[in-house]
């Protein structure tokens, strides 16, 4: 499946009101695979995922990924889904727009202003997200920094200024304090690998650390490519 199945769209949105979650869950994936080509399932899956009360998570997470994978043309939809008052509608709009990645670089102020969003499972979404967008990112580093300060747990911060990459050489001082202040930093430095030839090589690592559950390696990789002069 894919760009050439958009002609199934309209059946698949009639499809998402199926009784069954299993369906309904399936054919959000379906619309996914098509791409670009099911943006007219946009306001229909934007209204499924808002409606806690009608679709398990599992649906409602088929439907965020959806969603990411539809790209750009949901970008502005979900920027308005941050500002839903269903903590899981927020976290989830989030990890659309980093299903993304670079492609989401239009809704980064709006993924900065929601590091302030008083749900931890929102900020930690979003943190997610600015990372996965990577490079143009840049400019949530300052906020970045603000939110590893006092962190309980800076794992997914640290992670994702590692893979804003080089441009957020200005956070390894706070990364370092932040590990410092959980008794991780000793762990973290013994961790690090010097053996990486170029930041994109160490990112890439870092990413698959970072999705294998590698915390440790993730934040030394991490530390590699912000005190590294490439």
């Amino acid at each position: 499946m894919g760009a050439e199945a958009k002609e199934a769209v309209p059946a698949l949105i009639k499809a998402l009101n199926d009784r069954s979650k299993d369906v309904r869950a399936a054919t959000a994936y379906a619309l996914g695979e098509i791409g670009p080509g099911a943006s007219s399932a946009i306001p229909v899956l934007i209204d499924k995922l808002s409606k806690s009360n009608e679709h398990s998570r599992l649906v409602r997470d088929y439907i965020s990924s959806a969603l990411g994978d539809i790209g750009k043309a949901a970008i502005p939809s979900l920027i308005e889904a941050l500002s839903n008052r269903d903590e899981e509608v927020r976290a989830l709009a989030a990890s659309a727009l980093g299903g993304m990645e670079h492609n989401a670089r239009d809704a980064i102020p709006e993924l900065i202003e929601a590091l302030n969003d008083d749900n931890e499972d929102v900020r930690r979404s979003v943190i997610e997200a600015l990372g996965l967008i990577g490079p143009e990112a840049v400019i949530a580093v300052p906020a970045l920094i603000e939110a590893l300060k006092g962190a309980n747990t800076p794992w997914g911060t640290v992670e994702a200024l590692g893979m804003i990459g080089p441009g957020a050489r200005a956070a390894a001082p706070a990364v370092r304090q932040a590990l410092k202040e959980i008794d991780m930093l000793e762990a973290v430095t013994e961790a690090i690998d010097n053996t990486y030839p170029d930041a994109t090589s160490a990112g890439i690592a870092l990413h698959k650390a970072s999705l294998y559950g590698k915390a440790i390696k993730a934040a030394a990789l991490a530390l590699t490519i912000l005190e590294q002069n490439w």
